[in-house]
């Protein structure tokens, strides 16, 4: 089964904003009518009901306690398909600046993926290859200690081991291995629902729900995030086998190490796979880092533009070059200042443009060597527990020389590791 056929759903957990105020955000974007539920009571719902009839749902969520009740706000979509993540990045967007909603530590995001495809099998290829590859997600994803502490809890070895032992055939037996004991009516709030993967969905509302994501209201990385679980489930739909065995961290990392350290060695044996060297050259890459702390990446500066007129309120404007116009006319009249815009044909003014934001202090531009940072990052620290017993600056000073990346990218990984110092050793 491709991913693009996978129904889902999503629910995005935000504050500071009451729920009235989310909802009507929503409704610019789907259109349809807005009305204030009367049930249940207890959360306090607001429903916006399309022109397809399909309804969002706006709910209070006790576990956001950083704010008031009345600001806490959890969107529930309706039932989605891939054809419908424009709209719902657009849904985001509008939640961010049209109802000026923000996440926090206690914010999350769960995405629910129709369980109707997945016989009892795919279910047990779903869970071994979640739990093989779970403290990958976990670092990857950068996961808050609280939330997988209390909401995004690890899955359960007993749970795996118990799957290898008993080889379940029916939904049934995977459901008395589940909660262990046959529960074929669970209630919504069964404590098996706070993990990384979540089964008792499958039982209770027929989804597997995967809890693996802090709070954000960045449309690409929500947009990243379904990606990541319809590729997933996608896997589990159509392999014919899986393996729980975990691969930590410390294994990649070695691999990392390596191929970072003495890449040559690894690829001049024969038969031997190399490993991914998050330091291999790509084509040189543009960053247009905003004040808001979202960030464009993009090969000229007419990629950038593109890519900010397709994340913005304004991205229904009919071409880049207008879009360019709009913005300059509101950086006047809101902000009282005045872009100087130069070239008059499109890769010149989208030049200007850029460089004139990064000039005013409106954006930061930056050039890139188009290398995973995330990676390199991780690399190091792996690199410094494995090689030299916790000592990052000695890691640090012994692969930064290495490394074939830009001073922007440098000076950014020096500040992720603490190291600022360290620039001139």
């Amino acid at each position: 089964m491709n991913l693009r056929e996978l129904k889902f759903g999503i629910e995005i957990e935000t504050i500071r904003r009451t729920r009235q105020a989310v909802a009507e955000a929503i409704r610019t974007v789907v259109g349809g009518t807005v009305r204030h539920a009367n049930y249940p009571s207890s959360l306090d719902p607001w429903e916006v009901t399309d022109p397809q009839g399909r309804v969002w749902k706006v709910v209070a969520d006790g576990s956001l306690t950083s704010v008031p009740g009345h600001l806490r706000a959890e969107v529930v979509s309706p039932v989605l398909t891939y054809q419908d993540v424009p709209q719902l990045q657009e849904v985001v967007r509008a939640l961010r600046e049209v109802a000026g909603a923000r996440v926090d530590g206690h914010c999350g995001i769960h995405v629910h993926i129709d369980a109707a495809p997945f016989d009892t099998q795919a279910l047990v290829r779903l869970a071994k290859i979640v739990y093989k590859q779970e403290e990958l997600i976990i670092r990857a994803l950068g996961l808050a200690g609280t939330r997988l502490q209390q909401y995004c809890k690890p899955m359960r070895e007993g749970f795996i081991r118990e799957i290898e032992r008993r080889k379940p055939k029916t939904k049934d037996q995977l459901n008395r291995l589940w909660y262990g004991y046959h529960n074929p009516n669970p209630i919504h709030y069964d404590q098996t629902r706070y993990h990384l993967l979540n089964l008792h969905n499958v039982w209770y509302r027929g989804t597997v729900e995967i809890r693996a994501f802090d709070g954000t209201l960045h449309a690409g990385r929500i947009k990243g995030y379904v990606q990541f679980c319809l590729a997933m489930a996608a896997k589990a739909l159509n392999a014919r086998a899986a393996s729980s065995r975990q691969r930590g961290v410390e294994e990649w990392a070695a691999d990392a190490a390596s191929s970072a350290c003495s890449p040559r060695d690894s690829a001049e044996q024969p038969g031997r796979r190399t490993p991914r060297n998050p330091n291999r050259r790509r084509a040189a890459m543009l960053r247009l880092a905003m004040r808001d702390g979202e960030a464009f990446d993009g090969e000229t500066a007419l990629d950038l533009v593109r890519a900010m007129k397709g994340a913005s309120m304004f991205s229904d404007v009919k071409d880049v070059l207008h879009y360019i116009a709009v913005v300059q006319e509101r950086l006047k009249e809101v902000e009282g200042t005045e872009l100087t815009l130069g070239g008059e044909k499109l890769d010149d003014r989208c030049e200007s443009f850029v460089r004139e934001l990064d000039r005013l202090g409106l954006a930061k531009l930056q050039r890139l060597s188009g290398a995973n940072l995330d990676e390199v990052e991780h690399m190091v620290r792996e690199t410094a527990k494995l090689l030299n017993a916790g000592d990052l600056p000695g890691a640090w000073k012994f692969l930064r020389p290495k490394l074939r990346l830009t001073p922007d990218e440098l000076a950014e990984l020096d500040r992720r590791l603490g190291l600022d110092t360290e620039k001139g050793d």
